[in-house]
């Protein structure tokens, strides 16, 4: 497999950045301007556009808006989900993630993993209030009893967003993140209202963690299963992401355009 690195320059820096180093890219280089530094790279703070485009190089969610069609596609997810709705008339999703789908080390991306990234998300001492909205009226996610690579997610009462927030979840590992589990053994309920039990102390630990200066910028924490790992980070003047070796996503190649990298 053939490295790749990605250079991203800060604008106003990059002209002068590219003829000091020119000579230093190959082929195997590719070069992107950025107007200005991301604010972070862990993908539930973020706040702009530049970060959101940096994310994608490292995180997966489960589907995604594929730009040239403009449809929904999965990533993830084995396909697309459909709404359907229950016997109580409520809606629901059905998702099963794809097979070959891992993380960095290795194990597999299940549903543990969707459960835990949607229960942060949702964790009200974690620094998103950007995001919280479009999920708002997610009533609960489960796990299928026979099968941890499918999962339900269940809404409260219909709105706009219940497939369309789908793309702004990336999924995270949740092992690594969270070794104790302790955000999966709580409620929904009791997560939105803040009452984390006997647990309080790691929930706080786990929330001050997440929204430190660990998982803003550190390449060695914001791990996730996308073709790309943070690499360097040198503020004002560059990032550069590396091609993963062997990455899990390589087979889908052909399937969108989620899988070129």
């Amino acid at each position: 497999m053939i490295n790749k690195i990605l250079y991203f320059f800060v604008l106003l820096l990059a002209i002068g950045s590219c003829k000091l180093t020119e000579n230093s890219f190959d082929e195997r280089n590719v070069r992107i301007l950025l107007n200005n530094d991301p604010e972070t790279l862990n993908p539930y703070n973020l706040t702009s556009s530049t970060a959101g485009y940096l994310c994608k190089h490292l995180f997966q969610p489960l589907i995604d808006i594929d730009q040239e069609s403009s449809e929904l596609v999965a990533v993830l997810a084995k396909e697309v989900p459909v709404l359907e709705k229950d016997v109580d008339g409520k809606w629901y999703l059905d998702i099963e993630i794809k097979d070959a789908a891992r993380w960095d080390d290795g194990s597999e991306i299940d549903a543990d993993d969707v459960i835990f990234s949607i229960k942060l998300l949702k964790l009200p001492l974690i620094d998103n209030p950007a995001l919280k909205p479009y999920f708002d009226k997610v009533e609960y996610i489960k796990a299928n009893e026979r099968n941890n690579k499918k999962l339900r997610i269940g809404f409260k009462s219909e709105y706009i967003q219940m497939v369309l927030c789908l793309p702004d979840l990336f999924i995270l590992p949740s092992h690594i993140i969270d070794k104790s589990a302790s955000l999966n053994k709580l409620s929904f309920s009791d997560i939105v209202l803040g009452k984390y039990g006997e647990d309080s102390l790691k929930i706080m630990e786990l929330a001050n963690n997440f929204n430190g200066d660990k998982y803003q910028r550190d390449g060695l924490a914001l791990r996730g299963s996308g073709p790309y790992t943070l690499k360097e980070w040198h503020t004002g003047q560059r990032i550069v992401l590396e091609k993963k070796e062997n990455w899990w996503g390589e087979k889908y190649v052909s399937e969108n355009m989620f899988f070129e990298s």
